[in-house]
């Protein structure tokens, strides 16, 4: 009677065990979301393109015979921070929400975003060459 009672004591432990390993297994699946999207995400909201546009802007610094070689080996570098960011991103928002990230990147104010959000960014950075000057001065002043 004691090994009957022990047999189907381990047979629910099993059940359990297994409704615990499906349970946590369904939350993990639900908090991921597909990778690809989170990548046309990112395109979408110039998360990644943004890079290119670095690549494009030092290329143009170098000699015309060096930038293909350059933009070749900084691809690779590229690659991989956006492959980071897509991990980043598809562990952090669920398929449900990329999903309505994306939809809004494809809207009209989406996209303005997208193109004022470059322009705000483009005039911080000059503005902020101007301040870095102003700041150095003052540090300057008192470190002599």
């Amino acid at each position: 009677l004691n090994f009957l009672y022990f047999s189907v004591k381990i047979e629910n432990m099993k059940k359990i065990i297994l409704g615990v390993f499906l349970l946590g297994a369904t939350f993990v699946t639900h908090a991921q979301a597909n990778k690809q999207d989170v990548k046309t995400f990112l395109e979408l909201s110039g998360n990644s393109t943004k890079y290119d546009e670095i690549l494009e802007q030092v290329a143009e610094q170098l000699s015309e015979d060096k930038r293909e070689a350059f933009k070749k080996d900084l691809q690779g570098f590229i690659d991989r921070i956006i492959k980071n960011d897509i991990e980043k991103y598809a562990a952090e928002f669920s398929q449900a929400e990329i999903i309505k990230l994306i939809e809004f990147y494809k809207s009209p104010l989406g996209r303005k975003m997208v193109q004022k959000n470059a322009e705000i960014q483009g005039a911080a950075g000059e503005e902020a060459q101007k301040n870095q000057m102003e700041l150095q001065g003052i540090v300057m002043k008192y470190m002599m």
